[in-house]
């Protein structure tokens, strides 16, 4: 009863920070400095790769910044990093990359996981959403992603990894 009530408190959390960033003024924005927060977001999902016998590696430039909500941003890259090492399959491999140039700044996830069939790319950022073969999570992280990638006037791309995903998110930019 307690793991359950704790799940549900988990999912009234996600989907009232995702109603938070749809509806209510922008929160003030500071630099952040990009390449440490990644760096952290690789450190904390690396165990539950290791677990998985996954390699979890992670190729990110010096010197990253953007502005934006550093709390926000960890939580977005946090998801998709989940969500990677939750599909590549044992033994798999996930890479965490970013490079700046003139026009911003992207972040990539890449998992060799079973990928997301392109016509269900769009569906998958909704509410609630997951696959009719996934009885794990409550289909809200993707949504969470989507809402914080709109608060910085990001881009998400999907894309195939061939096999697996590839998830880039392109802030618009650099501080």
């Amino acid at each position: 009863a307690l793991d359950e009530a704790g799940r549900l408190q988990s999912m009234f959390e996600a989907l009232l920070r995702i109603a938070r960033l749809e509806s209510g003024p922008a929160e003030p924005t500071e630099a952040v400095d990009l390449t440490t927060l990644l760096e952290d977001a690789a450190d904390l999902h690396g165990p539950a790769a290791e677990d998985r016998g996954q390699t979890l590696t992670a190729e990110i430039a010096p010197g990253l910044a953007v502005d934006g909500d550093p709390d926000l941003i960890f939580q977005m890259i946090s998801n998709l990093l989940d969500n990677a090492v939750k599909y590549a399959p044992e033994g798999g491999a996930v890479r965490l990359s970013a490079a700046g140039d003139l026009g911003g700044v992207s972040v990539t996830v890449t998992d060799n996981g079973p990928g997301v069939a392109e016509k269900d790319r769009a569906r998958v950022f909704e509410r609630f959403y997951r696959r009719s073969n996934d009885p794990n999570g409550f289909g809200l992280g993707l949504s969470l992603v989507a809402a914080a990638a709109e608060r910085h006037k990001a881009t998400i791309t999907l894309a195939d990894a061939d096999p697996g995903l590839r998830v880039t998110v392109r802030f618009p930019t650099a501080v």
